[in-house]
């Protein structure tokens, strides 16, 4: 976490400052090592090491809510809204656009051919009601992100300077897009409660959806000091679960033991960036 701006870490409380680089670390270090070497690849269940996989999932739970709480907990402390993006939050920033256009580019015939498919025998009513669905994934699932990841470059390139005079609903984008991916992560469930990876996922997407909603409205200047409570309630603990998901997908695709349930690694990619972003967005913030 080096290059984060002093003032930045002026607007956490004691306990924030401790529990996310240590949770940060343990858990990245647990997941990596659990991926390659406890999980199958073949189904994503756990087959051994149960007693470690415990001890992340406590550390990572317990964390993420003590960080919640805290966040909350912030807005009984005088803080002054005022974002001025560092240099790690512009280049994690730029580095979410680019994966971003890239996770969409790998799975683009994919996201086509499924949300395109609908059958013609149905009776006119469901083809209709069929091809709005197809239609709103198009938008949510393929034109948002493309969007979301240009938008994330320009900003990313040109930092906080006249932000909210800019890019205005377009922030909207990218929670409308984690919004689809929460949904469709959340229906492509197993059941399995042992495949951690879609389970991490659809914990990291909650934790993110409020994250982007609190990053937009600090972007566009509406409620600042709200927006800042929000970034700092939801931005750790999303980090702290998007980073060791990620790098222990990344990890697992470079000893060739990909899970075909969850995360690709194009997608793995992505959230690891958005994580660092969040991360730094957090020590991004200054008192007046």
């Amino acid at each position: 976490m080096a290059g984060f701006g002093r003032k930045g870490i002026f607007m956490l409380i004691k306990p924030q400052k401790l529990i996310f680089p240590a949770a940060l670390l343990c858990c990245t270090v647990l997941r990596i090592y659990l991926k390659l070497s406890a999980i199958d690849p073949s189904t994503g269940f756990y087959k051994d090491n149960l007693a470690l996989s415990s001890i992340f999932n406590w550390v990572l739970g317990v964390s993420c809510i003590a960080l919640l709480l805290f966040g909350w907990l912030s807005k009984s402390k005088e803080a002054a809204p005022v974002f001025h993006m560092n240099l790690p939050a512009r280049v994690f920033l730029i580095a979410s656009g680019i994966a971003a256009l890239v996770f969409v580019g790998s799975s683009l015939l994919e996201q086509v051919d499924s949300l395109l498919t609908f059958s013609p025998d149905l009776p006119g009513v469901a083809v209709l009601f069929s091809l709005l669905i197809s239609v709103f994934g198009i938008v949510c699932l393929l034109a948002a992100p493309v969007i979301a990841g240009i938008l994330w470059i320009v900003i990313g390139l040109k930092g906080t300077h006249g932000a909210g005079r800019y890019h205005g609903v377009l922030l909207l984008l990218p929670v409308l897009w984690q919004s689809a991916m929460l949904l469709t992560t959340f229906m492509d469930y197993t059941l399995m409660r042992s495949v951690s990876d879609q389970i991490l996922a659809i914990v990291m997407l909650i934790l993110m959806v409020p994250f982007l909603l609190a990053n937009g409205r600090m972007l566009g200047g509406i409620d600042a000091k709200k927006g800042t409570r929000q970034l700092i309630m939801f931005g750790l603990p999303f980090s702290l679960v998007a980073v060791p998901l990620s790098l222990g997908v990344l990890a697992a695709s470079f000893a060739g033991k990909v899970v075909e349930i969850g995360l690709s690694p194009f997608a793995a990619l992505f959230y690891l960036c958005m994580g660092f972003y969040a991360a730094s967005s957090v020590f991004s913030l200054r008192r007046e």
